[in-house]
């Protein structure tokens, strides 16, 4: 997933993902996230939706914060 907006991306991994910033040509880890087994995240205005098989994990994209979690 690729969010131009805020220029980063994400990246599943095995258990949980990577955000990625590409900023001024650069790529730096902004947040690792665990205890998800993500699928795939989207996002909406400044929040990033992880997806995983089990839950949704909700991060603040201004701050990385995790502001919800719901368990499906």
């Amino acid at each position: 997933m690729l969010d131009p907006d805020h220029k980063v991306f994400f990246l599943p991994g095995t258990k949980g993902g990577y955000i990625f910033s590409y900023k001024d040509n650069r790529i730096t880890l902004k947040k690792a996230v665990s205890n998800v087994s993500a699928r795939r995240a989207i996002y909406i205005n400044d929040y990033m939706y992880i997806i995983g098989r089990d839950n949704i994990v909700v991060l603040d994209e201004n701050s990385w914060d995790r502001v919800n979690k719901l368990e499906l």
